[in-house]
């Protein structure tokens, strides 16, 4: 679904939400927490509602979890891990190398960021 130009993303307490389905029939929008091992959901008839459900929903699922003693699932941590094969990550290394030899100070890190954020927003993802 391409993001609404009125509400880009739904954040509370370091969770994020995305809209799911508009279902018409019903007049209801429904959404669901990302990144939980519980699946978490909620669904307003309009964007102001839809988020302060967002909330609501975050705040059960910390609720949930603290009752029954089981560690919640972090929200974005700013971390990924990429498996790209042997080979792209040789290239990668001899490149960093190549350019810290020529003085520029560059970590793998870095320019993975850099590459992720380049991509994005050639996509208009950012």
């Amino acid at each position: 679904m391409k993001k609404n130009s009125s509400i880009k993303e739904l954040n509370f307490e370091g969770y994020q939400g995305v809209i799911t389905e508009i279902d018409f029939a019903t007049g209801l929008i429904h959404g669901e927490v990302l990144l939980t091992k519980d699946v978490v959901t909620f669904k307003a008839d309009n964007i102001k509602d839809l988020v302060e459900e967002f909330k609501i929903s975050v705040v059960d699922y910390l609720d949930f979890c603290r009752e029954d003693g089981v560690t919640p699932n972090k929200a974005l941590k700013g971390e990924i891990l990429v498996r790209c094969g042997e080979e792209l990550q040789s290239k990668l290394i001899k490149f960093i190398a190549s350019k810290k030899l020529s003085g520029e100070k560059i970590s793998q890190n870095e320019w993975c960021k850099n590459a992720i954020k380049t991509q994005l927003e050639k996509e208009k993802l950012d």
